[in-house]
């Protein structure tokens, strides 16, 4: 596994190039903090379908999704598709929260609850972007460490400042449209070209089978448990119901059909692709004995069986999926702080001053999102984290907005902060104890809160009305 002189021109000019049409692309179109959030709420259908799945295939099915199968077997790939699961529900909502006319989550929560539920949902945001683009800046890690380019904590710090420097200088637009072209990059690399090469390097469909792990098939044998699985699946579901970073392409979305028919699009591109680039995965511990952590398969598998050029290129590509997902939720971060933070707080801000804010806490996250990507080693627990965190909170007060017009405003303003800390506090002291994910008990506890709650709140309103009535 050698990389060449020729490979690192290229990651080199490929890396500046894309980094350069984002700011390109910025200087054209960012003239406002409403383009620097939300790409003036301007997005095509291909844009909108483009960026979220380059959101989808960062470090979550390249990196996180394949650990989990490398060490869980069917239980680690099952895992994927909750999200997947989750994101039907966003697809269903995604119609009217942009006829809504919010730019955000929390936004779209303040609209349908009270001012308050944006305050949390804007916290429960942060925790799960903080989270989510800690996961990619381990993913840079991980890569460079497999790649030998250096070690995993210096590929963090280099892969940290190199999304934030492009997301400082691009906003969503920069990030939208070079997202859209790395769509395509990647679900050609990944989805096509790898597979393709794994089976041929295994001497055909037949032998590849044949040197299959049989344990990887098994959704008995597996070192996870059934409530550890439990737990990532609906933190998954809960994760990708009401994701705020696609929700984002939905807002930012010029319709209310393209933001419908552009995630519809993109979730079914996913759930292809994740299906096909896991195929290496069942006979990747034939072809890397040695290999114990899925999330360097990929990267050691371009490093040791590409050609000198297309090796640096491929490499270059997966480098610059991880920096365009990065940013969108560093982006995220940004956003949330500003829009759902401080602007309601002084809603005459000038729009100069808003703009230097977002590029300022966009600096300022990224040391806290560095220290934590050192601090927590597996990606996928960073993803499961930060999902259960947000979604245990916004999934069901979101969805049950969208559909229910007798959820009470009371009932989920009391969920929200409890499941959001519920579940950072269980996952972070009692799942050992316990043996059970922060998912799990939050997510209940969310969904039992915000439909027994209002049932029983609308109720005592109602007695009360007629009480009054009656006197």
């Amino acid at each position: 596994m050698t990389i060449s002189s020729l490979d690192y021109v290229v990651l080199i000019v490929y890396l500046f190039a894309f980094i350069f049409a984002g700011y390109v692309i910025s200087k054209k179109m960012v003239k406002s903090s409403r383009d620097f959030a939300t790409a003036g709420q301007g997005m095509g259908f291909l844009t909108v379908v483009g960026s979220t799945v380059a959101t989808c295939m960062g470090a979550s099915i390249i990196f996180g999704n394949f650990q989990l199968m490398y060490s869980s077997g069917l239980r680690g790939f099952l895992i994927g598709y909750f999200w997947h699961i989750g994101w039907i529900f966003l697809v269903l909502m995604s119609g009217r929260l942009r006829k809504s006319g919010a730019t955000s989550i929390p936004q779209y929560l303040e609209m349908r609850y009270s001012p308050f539920v944006r305050k949390v949902a804007s916290y429960a945001v942060l925790c799960m972007g903080i989270a989510s683009t800690a996961a990619q800046f381990r993913a840079a890690g991980s890569m460079s460490e497999a790649l030998g380019l250096c070690t995993a904590t210096t590929g963090i710090v280099i892969g940290g400042i190199v999304i934030l420097l492009f997301t400082v200088f691009s906003g969503m637009w920069g990030v939208s449209i070079t997202s859209t072209i790395q769509s395509v990059m990647i679900v050609i690399t990944v989805g096509i070209v790898i597979p393709i090469t794994a089976i041929s390097i295994m001497g055909g469909p037949a032998q590849a089978v044949a040197a299959a792990d049989r344990s990887m098939l098994s959704f008995g044998e597996s070192d996870m448990t059934i409530s550890i699985f439990i737990g990532y699946a609906l933190s998954n579901l809960f994760a990708c119901g009401a994701h705020p970073a696609y929700a984002s392409k939905s807002l930012a979305a010029k319709n209310t059909k393209t933001a419908v028919s552009g995630q519809l699009c993109a979730l079914i591109i996913c759930g292809i692709i994740q299906a096909v680039a896991l195929i290496p995965v069942l006979f990747g511990r034939t072809m890397f004995p040695n290999l114990t952590d899925g999330s360097q398969f990929i990267p050691t598998f371009i490093a040791t069986y590409f050609p000198v050029g297309l090796k640096g290129l491929c490499i270059s590509i997966v480098l610059s999926l991880l920096i365009t997902t990065g940013d969108t939720f560093l982006l995220l971060i940004s956003t949330t702080l500003t829009e759902d933070i401080i602007r309601p707080v002084y809603p005459n801000i000038n729009d100069k001053t808003m703009m230097r804010l977002q590029r300022f806490f966009c600096v300022a996250a990224c040391g806290l999102i560095i220290a934590m990507s050192l601090y927590i080693p597996s990606i996928a627990e960073l993803f499961k984290i930060g999902g259960s965190a947000f979604g245990c909170s916004v999934f069901f007060p979101a969805l049950l907005g969208c559909f229910w017009k007798k959820i009470n405003t009371k009932a989920v303003q009391f969920a929200m902060p409890f499941c959001c800390i519920l579940s950072i506090f269980w996952d972070l002291f009692l799942i050992k104890l316990t043996g059970q994910s922060g998912s799990v008990i939050a997510g209940t506890a969310s969904f039992m809160i915000c439909v027994f709650g209002s049932l029983i709140l609308n109720a005592r309103k109602n007695g009360t009305a007629m009480q009054q009535n009656a006197i």
